[in-house]
Parts: C-alpha cells; structure tokens; sequence
C-alpha cells in the first residue's frame, strides 16, 4: 500500500501480469519488535520454516506442521510460519480443538508486512468440485488466521477453470490482516459465521461466493483484475440464512489499466441472493448499474437482496445515478449484531482488534428492518445489464450444519458515514485524451480547458504556485515524475491550492512533490527566522517529501477523504547551520483539522517532526490506519482562544505511533474557553514515546506547558481503549492535568502503557493513573 514492501512472486505465472507486486510481501532485513509484530512462536506451538537455517524442530512444509498438530487434543493450539513461499496444497482437516494459524510480519494489523505465502495452482477442470481446487481448504471451526497470503496461480480458462485461494467451509473463521488472491471463485465463504477484517481479497469472477455462510467483510481492500462480478452468492431459499455484508471497504482495480465500468458488485447464483455493501468506498471499475443477473437465461433476480448504504466514490449510486432495478438503498446500515449473533465479540474465532469500535457498541437490528421505507426495490429507471462473463457452473459440495445467530434486538443505532465527497482524495482513472504539461507555463491553460491533466517533471520557478484551484467538475490531475518549487520568501505563500467538484488527485508510480524545504528550514519553523509558506498540500498516492512547516490544512471543509498517503519529511531530522543543533525542520505537522465535519484520514504513513495529526475544532473526524513516526503523535488541540473551539466526535483507532514525543495528547490553551467531548482512541500502539505516552494537559500557554491548569475548555467523554505500548526512560507513561472541574467521564479500558523512567502524574480521575 505505502510503496515500499512490493515482492512478487516468482512462481505466479499464470495471474502474474495481471497482479504486478502480489502478493504484497515484505521480507524483513532486520528483527522488529513492537505491540503488533508477530515474529516469535508462541510456546507449545508447531512450528513450519523452509529457511536454510529453519527453526529448530519445525517443519519445512505447511501440510506437514497441520499433520502434526493434536487430533484430539480440546486446548487450543498454534501452527507458525516463518517467512518463505510454501508451493503446496494445504488441508486444514475438523480438530477437536480451537487453532491459530500465524504469519511471520512486523505489524499483524495489516497484510502489507506479511511474509508468509501459500500458493498453488489447481482448477475445477483438474478435480471434481471447488474445494478441492483450494489452495488452503479450512475445514476446522474455531480458527483464526492471521498474516498468511493464499493465492491460487491458476488464472482463466472460459470453462471449468474456478481456483480458490481459500475453501473456508466451517463455521467459526476469522481472517485477519490476510491476502486471498485468485483469478475465478477466489474465496468460497460458505457454511456458518465468517469475518474477515483488514485484509486484500483479489479476483475477477465470482470471486466472493458461496451458499449458506453468513459472513462479514470489514476493512476489505478488493481488487478486481478482469470484467466480473465481485460477489456470486448461491443463497437458494427464503430460509437459508446465508448473507454476505461488506463493510467499511474499499473497492477498486488492482491498477489504472482495469477500465471503469467492467465490474459489479454481484450476481446472483442463487435465486435468493442477499449481498449488502455498506460505508465503503467505490472506485470507477463498478458498473453504473450496480448488479447484474446470473446470465440471459437464468436472471436469478426475482428474490434477490442486492443492498447498497452510505458507499461513496466515483463507483457508488450517488456518482453514478440509478441503480439495476432489481437492487435497493437502504436506509441504514446493518450491523455486525445481526449477522453474526448478538454476543458475536464473545466468540474464540473474533478478534475485535480487527473491528471498527462501533460494532461493539451497536445495539442491532434485523436486515430486513433496513430497507428503504414504502419500497423494497430502487425504483430509479435502470436497465438490468448482462456483461459477457465467464459463466461458472458452480459445483455443490457437501454442508454441514448451519449455525445461525440469534435475533438481535430491534432498535437501530445511528451511523455516521462519509458520504459522496466533493473531493476525495484517491485514485481514479479518467476517460479522454489527457493534456500533458511538461513546463510551468502550461497549467494555466490545461486548468481552464481540460478534465484530464498530467503534470509531468514540473519546475515550479521562484514565486510561483501550482494553482489547480479552478477545476472543471470531473477532473482528473496526475502528478508524474519529480516536481519541485524554487524559493518563496512568504508565510501566507500556498504552493499548491486545489478546488473544484468531484475532482480527484492522484500520482503515477514513483511520482514525487518535493517542496524545496531545505531551502527554509532553520529550526524555528513557523515560529520566527526566515519566512515560509505555513501550509503545503498534496495528495493521494504521491510520496510527499521535504515541506517547509505544516503541510495539510483541512479548514472549513466536509466530507474529504484523504487515503493511501505517504508524508515523508525526515530529511527534516538532521540539523543545519541555521538550525542551533535542533532538527531543521520544525512545525511540520502532517494533517492540521480545524472547522470541519465529517472528514475521514485513513491508511497512511507520517514521517515528521511535529503532529502527526492535529484537531483543533470540528466534528465527525475519523483517523484510522494510520501511522506515526517520529513527530508529537495524535493529538486534540490546542484547543482554545481560536474563533471555533469545539471539539465533538473524534475517533483515532487501529494506527500506530513510533518514536514520537508522545502518542495520544489532548491539549487545552490556559484561561480560555471551549468545549471536547467524545473522543475515542481506541486499538492504539504505542513504541517509545520520549515524552508521554498518554497526554492531557490544559496549561498550554504561548505554545508551552505552564503545569498551571485552567479550567474553561470542558473535557468530556473520552475513551481510551486498547492503548498499549512502550515509553522511554525520559518519558512519563501517563500525565493528565486538568483544571478544576474540567475534565468528566474518561473511561480507560485495556490500556497499558510501560518503560517511562518519570513517574506518572494524574489528577484526574480521583482514581489516578490507570494501573
């Protein structure tokens, strides 16, 4: 995702020129460590490693660390694997007892640093049904599988030519932080309660499918790689409780040469198909109309729930106007309750970990309570479309029992959800013959002109603005190569200033902005010394590098994604002559939040010197995903004397923070007034923090602590949950200083924070310091 951990494989012949740098591997050069690496077997463990130097008494093969485990055995058990690519089929037969399968990363909360790689290559045309085609073929309920790629090499065939990565056909599977990849019927979801959570699902045919699974999908990336439909369920009665809900998802082509248009979001192999895709994002690939039938002479869509809420992008209903009309908007979302049973987070096989906090807290309600008032259809004219795909004739295979969960109560939670952007921030292809500006002077009139825009190596000469503020609606700009900026002896200077609807800002591979930051850094930043332009912007899948003081500035904006960022400034670490021995880059926060709604910043990499993030007013603000290196952590604040001081609505969750100053801070403004309130900082990891690892402080004054608290600025409301991690020996593991009576209702759960050689300072709560 982040551009720095590409290893294809070798032996992928067959989909490798469609999968260019699949799996996504990352073989470590050194050892890591930190709350989310999984590097070491547990005790008792089987252990598989096909090294030249394997572990000591592990197994060189996947199939024969399987065969090893208990049979009969009813405590739980561990199968882990080193880095390496296993070529093998791997059967995973009923044990009597729960297993945890683990892949060898440095961050187990995502498939990017995964080293561990099944493959093989078999398809239906070589056995006689779909699960025997599975690269990995799960049959044991109770397990979780962490970190392991799959991918089925086989690629297409027009007949008989399914390849499943994963034949998951038991109740009780969880798959975290994975990567499925297939070409046809990639994942066969398809008996009992399924989750699979921050992983990569890759296809073109069918490539989520089964019959009777109720499975839950959460922070799926899907990548399509052909024409096809995403989703094939076989539900074939109004009393097989099958469904399929993707969640929170993001859902494009696996690069720019997949046209827009090619895919949908499913087809029914059973006539009483259900599928819902919900909060998540939809890139140009899919089909305005949405669905399609199983095929000209089997339509399949008389009893079908094909449901689409609150998705956004270039790909969703509200980009693309009407839907098949076979398909429905829902008028909620569903929650995780109704699906996978209403004490779904008490199950072995769950790990909430994995899930955004708001499920947990969902009170439920049945999906059928969910569709759209007085009408069960889109009643929006659409065409019901047949795209030419490869028809598969799905073999059944054998069921066992079903497990359905219980009814949930029938009270419906509100949902905030992003919904269409009038900038978003990610990739998307554009139609047209692009215009192409290989010098400064051109943009001008590429702007006025053009919705499809290539800057290509541009030199930015001294004083001059890349100004892409007038944007025809629908434009697409494409940064290319190296571009630079001269010098700018101004502090309200904005190198690039970006506007227009429905705009979409991407970068070509390796493309880099370079904001000539060395040529003003001198240790003071936005604080004195020489002038500097105070904010710098650039986005979406573009590294950015070396920017003079703070580089995002979300001011007055709604309903903004920014996503798959990488924020470079350590070239900002090393002092220089004008710097008196302090880090030369200085204020160089990454995302800067103030006056805002409804923004969402999310799987990304900041490297700095100051805030990673930093929300000063606004509400609905969402960080997820997210890492932090080196600057001052995720921070509220300072809040206070500004003309907006409310803070209401803030979530950072599942994000990483590495040897910052501190790794969750709010921060008030002594003697001044305001208001915070529902702050959530949940699935947070903390590694060596060298001031606090968790930080409340309403003394702020001239930008410094006083350690004198005032009490006008209101904190209520704040959630610290599953915050864990480690603190230097400079550091305080924990400080809150509040004013009299300020602070109200700070809930801490599952937070652990270790190492800080200073002792921790609390007064608030009367409680003090979490234990």
């Amino acid at each position: 995702m982040f551009g720095y951990v590409h290893l294809a494989l070798t032996t992928c012949f067959a989909i490798s020129q469609a999968l260019p740098g699949y799996p996504v591997s990352h073989v470590p050069s050194h050892t890591c460590s930190g709350p989310w690496a999984r590097v070491s077997p547990e005790a008792g463990a089987v252990i598989v490693d096909n090294s030249v130097h394997p572990h000591l008494g592990s197994f060189s093969t996947i199939q024969e660390g399987v065969n090893a485990l208990n049979h009969t055995t009813t405590r739980p058990q561990n199968l882990f694997i080193f880095p390496g690519t296993y070529v093998e089929q791997v059967y995973i037969p009923r044990l009597k007892s729960n297993l945890t399968v683990q892949g060898y990363t440095c961050n187990s909360k995502g498939y990017e640093h995964n080293t561990a790689t099944i493959t093989y290559n078999l398809a239906l045309i070589n056995t006689t049904n779909d699960d025997l085609t599975a690269t990995l073929r799960q049959w044991n309920p109770n397990t979780k599988v962490y970190n392991l790629n799959v991918v089925n090499t086989f690629g297409h065939i027009p007949k008989n030519g399914q390849n499943l990565a994963v034949s998951a056909e038991t109740t009780g599977q969880g798959y975290y932080g994975c990567q499925l990849i297939g070409y046809q019927d990639t994942l066969l979801a398809e008996t009992g309660s399924q989750l699979y959570a921050k992983s990569l699902i890759v296809g073109a045919v069918d490539f989520i499918f089964g019959q009777t699974a109720l499975a839950w999908f959460e922070n799926i990336d899907i990548r399509t790689i052909a024409t096809g439909s995403i989703t094939a369920s076989g539900r074939s009665s109004a009393t097989n409780p099958s469904w399929y809900i993707i969640s929170r998802s993001n859902i494009t082509g696996i690069n720019d040469t997949i046209p827009a248009g090619t895919n949908s979001l499913g087809r029914p192999w059973g006539s009483f198909a259900r599928v819902v895709f919900q909060g998540s994002y939809l890139g140009n690939i899919i089909d305005p109309a949405g669905w399609k039938q199983w095929s000209q002479s089997t339509p399949n869509i008389g009893n079908v729930t094909f449901g689409e809420y609150g998705n956004y992008g270039p790909g969703s209903v509200r980009e693309e106007g009407p839907r098949a009309t076979f398909s429905e908007q829902l008028n909620a979302s569903i929650p995780i309750r109704s699906i996978l049973g209403e004490n779904f987070q008490d199950e072995w096989w769950v790990d909430t970990t994995y899930l955004d906090p708001s499920d947990l807290h969902d009170e439920g309600c049945t999906p059928e309570d969910h569709k759209a008032p007085g009408n069960t259809k889109n009643t929006k004219s659409s065409t019901a479309t047949t795209t030419a795909l490869t028809t598969s004739t799905h073999t059944s295979i054998p069921t066992t029992t079903l497990i359905a969960p219980s009814s949930a109560s029938a009270a419906s939670t509100s949902e905030t959800l992003i919904t269409s952007p009038a900038i978003t921030l990610t990739t998307s292809a554009s139609s047209g013959t692009p215009c192409v500006c290989t010098d400064y002077s051109q943009i001008s009139a590429a702007v006025a002109s053009c919705t499809n825009i290539v800057l290509s190596n541009i030199a930015a000469p001294n004083g001059s603005a890349i100004n892409l503020s007038g944007l025809k609606t629908g434009t697409t700009v494409t940064f290319d190569g190296l571009t630079t900026f001269g010098f700018t002896n101004s502090s309200t200077f904005n190198p690039i200033t970006i506007g227009g609807q429905s705009i979409s800002i991407t970068g070509n591979p390796g493309a880099i902005i370079d904001g000539n930051g060395q040529a003003y850094w001198d240790g003071l930043g936005s604080n004195g010394g020489v002038p500097k332009p105070d904010h710098f912007i650039v986005v979406n899948k573009v590294d950015r590098k070396n920017w003079p003081v703070h580089l995002f500035t979300i001011s007055g904006s709604s309903d903004v994604v920014f996503q798959d960022l990488v924020l470079n400034n350590t070239a900002g670490d090393a002092p220089n002559s004008r710097s008196n021995r302090l880090a030369a880059a200085h204020n160089s926060d990454g995302f800067d939040v103030s006056s805002s709604s409804n923004i969402v910043i999310q799987r990304s990499v900041v490297y700095n010197q100051d805030d990673c993030v930093a929300i000063t007013s606004g509400n609905n603000i969402t960080v997820s995903n997210l890492e932090c290196h080196g600057g001052h952590g995720l921070s509220i604040g300072s809040v206070g004397g500004k003309s907006n001081n409310n803070v209401t609505n803030i979530l950072f969750t599942n994000s990483s923070v590495f040897d910052s100053q501190n790794g969750c801070r709010i921060k008030t403004n002594y003697n001044t007034t305001g208001y915070i309130a529902n702050v959530t900082y949940s699935n947070i990891a903390i590694s060596d923090t060298s001031t606090f690892g968790i930080d409340v402080q309403q003394d702020y004054l001239n930008g410094g602590a006083t350690g004198n608290p005032s009490s006008g600025v209101l904190i209520q409301n704040v959630l610290f949950q599953n915050v864990t991690g480690t603190a230097t020996d400079t550091a305080k593991d924990y400080y809150i200083l509040c004013g009299n009576g300020s602070c109200s209702n700070f809930i801490f759960n599952n937070v652990a924070i270790t190492g800080g050689g200073v002792a921790s300072s609390c007064n608030y709560p009367a409680s003090g310091c979490p234990a």
